[in-house]
């Protein structure tokens, strides 16, 4: 999995990576946007917000973020509970998601 974190010194021929453990998101979430629908690969995120696809999802830890058709979403992922914020029409939009019950629910 690649690493959050490169950093090298070609004079001491070392490198040190970091790696952020995400947070777990992948499934289906209940959002008042519509169903927000993810698949995860360790820290990035596809998938989609009602109809439209998510682009650039990205974890670092519990910090979750994402873009669709040009809005640029970031928030907290919180156990059962993802709080999300965004500026929609140079209005500020908060929501807060949570998991869909039953199999469709996450991963």
């Amino acid at each position: 999995w690649s690493s959050d974190v490169c950093s090298s010194d070609p004079e001491l021929w070392c490198k040190a990576m970091l790696w952020i453990v995400p947070a777990r998101v992948g499934g289906r979430w209940l959002t008042p946007e519509g169903d927000l629908t993810l698949t995860q690969r360790f820290q990035f995120v596809t998938g989609t917000l009602g109809d439209e696809s998510i682009a650039d999802g990205r974890l670092r830890g519990q910090e979750f973020s994402f873009t669709v058709k040009g809005v640029a979403y970031s928030g907290r992922v919180d156990g059962q509970r993802m709080r999300m914020r965004a500026t929609v029409d140079e209005e500020q939009v908060e929501w807060t998601a949570r998991p869909a019950p039953g199999l469709g629910g996450r991963q």
